[in-house]
């Protein structure tokens, strides 16, 4: 028994760490729904309260490069859509 349960565990490690050669940047998915969370620098003057969100943004990725963003700011729902492209910027 303990020698099939050194097999074993021998078998799950080798598994277990094989690599296909990927590059796992290029496996990473940017497709799908994201929540801003953090919004740094702006054109235009703005107060802002420490501990509560001015307004909830989204953005809705689609796999045909196709994008829809949602605002809610004092209870008021405004949508924009376009199309973006994502660069791959070698060496970074």
């Amino acid at each position: 028994m303990k020698k099939f349960a050194s097999i074993f565990i021998l078998m799950l490690s080798i598994v277990s760490c094989s690599s296909d050669n990927a590059d796992s940047r290029s496996s990473f998915t940017y497709y799908g729904k994201w929540k801003l969370t953090r919004s740094t620098g702006s054109f235009v003057e703005a107060i802002y309260i420490i501990g509560k969100p001015q307004y909830l943004e989204y953005y809705d990725l689609k796999k045909d490069n196709t994008f829809i963003k949602t605002r809610t700011k004092d209870g008021v729902t405004t949508t924009a859509s376009g199309t973006f492209s994502i660069t791959e910027i070698q060496n970074q």
